[in-house]
């Protein structure tokens, strides 16, 4: 009987660890953002500002990154030693959301919200707004 229970607690606790990816699909940043601010985890091989900001026309970027998958498609991480990149979305009320994109699993993650798919999508639409108000970034296509 002890042993029974110890199996069920540990099936709960493993389900309950891997929920909040499964089971929060809202949108990874609320709209209305004002200022995003991109910032390069791994410089050193990109030709690409450490700390680019975009402050209009943002609407886009939102768009595209909660428009991806909420469930990953294969398993692991199949790539190794890609940059990394951080996403800071700030409000006129004083909030602000950051979001990690991981290249190497492929996935942006807030908090226990997580996207999946072509993340590097999100970051060409940045890049186009970031280039369109006077940023300085290599022609695309980019190699993120």
């Amino acid at each position: 009987m002890r042993r029974r229970w110890f199996a069920v607690g540990a099936v709960v606790l493993l389900a309950a660890a891997s929920a909040p990816f499964i089971l929060r699909d809202e949108p990874i940043v609320p709209a209305g953002a004002v200022r995003a601010r991109m910032y390069v985890d791994w410089h050193a091989v990109r030709d690409w500002p450490a700390d680019a900001a975009v402050d209009r026309d943002l609407a886009g970027v939102v768009s595209a990154l909660n428009a991806l998958p909420s469930t990953k498609l294969g398993e692991g991480c199949l790539a190794m030693l890609r940059p990394g990149y951080r996403m800071r979305f700030e409000y006129a009320d004083g909030s602000d959301h950051t979001v990690v994109f991981d290249l190497n699993c492929g996935s942006v993650r807030r908090g226990d919200i997580a996207r999946y798919g072509e993340i590097t999508k999100v970051l060409d639409v940045f890049a186009e707004r970031y280039r369109a108000q006077g940023g300085v970034v290599p022609d695309p296509p980019w190699q993120w």
